[in-house]
């Protein structure tokens, strides 16, 4: 109601600008027109400037909203970015909450998989982060026989600390969500592989397809590119050295906040 209340306010003595995702990202982003994009559109016709997490969502808006959006990528500020796609690798990461909209179940018996297919160098599966499914996870690993190769690191808040797993990391994989992950990952030489109906605002659309990571479909496609990954070390390299190019030339924190500035400015000289 305070978007409503702000937005219909006609005697306003404020600058409004709205900021999100543009769209509905429940079941992933979809460019679908119903009842409650044009009910955005409508409000942010009063507006004095919109600020989006990416493109996707602007064949939403009417001629009159485009005319006044900005696109603000949705990034990380990472202070240690370097580039680590040339150092040696022997592991997969995962970084997030372990909780059940992830498909952290679908990520451990891919990698069980791709175990049986006796991998070169990926034998290490590294979970950073703790949550309700850890357990639950760790019994699962006991079942499917790869406990010791499945390292649960828990909660790392520190940058400091987590440099070293990305330094051995070939990808990242978060099969059922793309968030945040996507661009701290990049911004250390890290792919990234997710399904393309990813639970995301907008930051899997930094991961193309054979150039950043993957986008992929079922969970017999996560075992093909986990092997593309370990037998191809030029290809993983590749990958890692394209998703770090994209962070720094596009979504570093500075140009995230370049285009705050001009949709203020915008909103304050109209």
């Amino acid at each position: 109601m305070n978007l409503w209340i702000l937005s219909l306010n006609l005697r306003r003595e404020y600058k409004l600008v709205h900021w999100g995702i543009g769209t509905s990202s429940g079941n992933g982003l979809h460019q679908t027109k119903n009842s409650i994009s044009r009910i955005r559109d409508l409000l942010t016709r009063f507006s004095d400037a919109q600020v989006l997490y990416s493109s996707f969502a602007l064949p939403l808006f009417s001629s009159v909203v485009r005319k006044k959006t900005y696109i603000a990528n949705n990034t990380v500020l990472s202070k240690l970015s370097q580039d680590f796609s040339t150092h040696e690798k022997d592991s997969v990461l995962f970084i997030g909450a372990l909780n059940s909209r992830k498909g952290l179940e679908v990520l451990l018996e891919a990698f069980s998989k791709l175990l049986l297919k006796q991998p070169g160098r990926l034998k290490k599966l590294v979970l950073i982060g703790d949550g309700p499914m850890r357990s639950r996870l760790e019994r699962m690993a006991e079942d499917l026989g790869i406990k010791e190769n499945i390292r649960f690191v828990g909660n790392i808040d520190s940058e400091e600390d987590k440099i070293g797993y990305y330094r051995s990391a070939a990808i990242s994989v978060s099969p059922y969500q793309a968030g945040l992950s996507v661009l701290e990952c990049f911004s250390y030489g890290v792919p990234f592989i997710a399904f393309k109906n990813a639970i995301s605002g907008g930051e899997h659309l930094n991961i193309v397809s054979g150039e950043t990571g993957y986008l992929i479909n079922s969970k017999d496609e996560l075992v093909e590119r986990l092997l593309d990954i370990d037998n191809q070390h030029s290809l993983a390299q590749k990958l890692g050295e394209n998703a770090f190019k994209h962070y720094r030339s596009k979504r570093t924190m500075g140009n995230m906040v370049d285009s705050f500035f001009q949709a203020f400015d915008f909103a304050v000289n109209r």
